[in-house]
């Protein structure tokens, strides 16, 4: 069998890379902190590092030089934690204001590069300070990397791995006997939504045994968009349940696979959502249709936002100090 290249064929090389370190402060990195470099390279730097300050003379996203360099992100980020500390690198974190701080408004996403051909993994604009995260969770096979790919701005990296006989007895085929691929890590594309402003979308695999990935994409998730497969549905009750848990707001959306018809209210009812969740109908496939799912994601974020600066308390006003009256 042949091995895959950079990380099967020297099982003890990322313990050298990192010089036998394991752990790194992961705070520092988020999956979509925008690393820039501050210097070029210097004779005798560890290769790795060398490829990073290269890669980074325009803001790129942790998750972009894991996939560039072949790594996992831990790896990455302890290479990284290296350069911050020495002041090789300087990071732009996620912001932490409100969502509407956060996100441009929706009427701006039908200018954004949504309506670009997927290309190549070009630089981002050396402005760039804002990266975002949306997820996008659901059942084995309803069609996550096939949204994420329809999306992207560039060639999206994705982490399918021929479906074998060892995972019959463990993942669920009922309605997907077709399937030959799976996501076995996670999915993302990328879209550029002003001169500040980048989202990262991020598909989460769908089997059971890889579930345990899920609550680390939800870290610092904006929203999530649940794919359903009408002819499946009780496989996204998991996907709702863990948004829940976690208290992140999320859309539901009908992929069409050409299955049985069902009203609005029998999917509500089905999968136990509240009325104001949105639930939209899309077809995985179509670049318009996806970016549509998207928007409605955004106004829905926006919403929630605005309602919530509404219900917080008015700001006390000052009292006034009493002066106390002069003794006669």
């Amino acid at each position: 069998m042949t091995p895959r290249p950079g990380r099967d064929d020297a099982p003890d090389r990322l313990y050298t890379l990192t010089g036998g370190r394991t752990r790194s402060d992961s705070a520092a990195f988020d999956l979509v902190t925008l690393v820039v470099a501050e210097c070029e390279p210097a004779p005798g730097m560890q290769s790795e590092h060398v490829a990073i300050l290269r890669m980074c003379e325009r803001p790129t996203a942790v998750v972009e030089i894991a996939a560039d360099l072949d790594l996992p992100v831990s790896i990455v980020r302890i290479l990284l934690c290296d350069l911050l500390d020495t002041g090789r690198i300087s990071a732009r974190h996620p912001r932490t204001a409100r969502v509407s701080d956060r996100l441009p408004a929706p009427t701006s996403w039908n200018r954004c590069s949504l309506d670009s051909a997927t290309s190549d993994r070009a630089a981002l604009r050396a402005t760039a300070d804002n990266g975002l995260k949306i997820v996008v969770v659901g059942g084995f096979g309803v069609g996550k990397t096939t949204m994420v790919r329809s999306v992207s701005e560039i060639r999206p990296l994705n982490t399918e791995e021929t479906m074998t006989r060892a995972g019959e007895a463990v993942d669920h085929l009922d309605g997907v006997g077709s399937k030959t691929s799976t996501t076995v890590a996670f999915d993302f594309g990328r879209i550029s939504l002003d001169e500040r402003s980048v989202l990262y979308l991020f598909g989460a695999p769908g089997q059971e045994r890889f579930w345990f990935l899920w609550d680390r994409l939800f870290s610092g998730t904006l929203g999530a968009v649940v794919l359903v497969d009408t002819r499946r549905l009780a496989d996204s009750w998991y996907a709702i349940d863990r948004l829940e848990h976690h208290g992140t707001p999320f859309i539901v959306a009908c992929n069409d696979f050409g299955g049985p018809l069902h009203t609005e209210q029998q999917i509500r009812e089905a999968l136990d959502i509240s009325p104001d969740v949105p639930l939209v109908e899309c077809d995985a496939r179509d670049r318009s249709s996806s970016k549509y799912v998207l928007i409605t994601l955004v106004e829905h974020l926006h919403r929630l936002s605005a309602a919530r600066t509404e219900e917080a308390p008015a700001p006390a006003e000052d009292t006034p100090a009493l002066t106390p009256e002069p003794t006669p």
